[in-house]
């Protein structure tokens, strides 16, 4: 029996364009390695969410950006 777990899933075109850019940009070699890398950044974001000091700090990032695209 393996121990990983395969899935199927659709992906808005203008989504996957970014996934792919991301691929290329990382020089990954596959679509699944994009794609199961996103999926671990993402899931620690959602912890890291959690932390009080992290959501000021990104918040404060967020300005920062804001404010240097004005």
């Amino acid at each position: 029996m393996s121990d990983t777990v395969r899935k199927i899933t659709h992906f808005p075109v203008d989504l996957w364009a970014e996934v792919s850019d991301w691929r290329w940009q990382h020089k990954l070699n596959t679509e699944a390695d994009s794609v199961r890398n996103l999926v671990a950044a993402g899931l620690h974001y959602y912890k890291l969410m959690q932390d009080q000091g992290f959501q000021q700090a990104e918040s404060a990032a967020a300005e920062r950006l804001q404010n240097a695209r004005s």
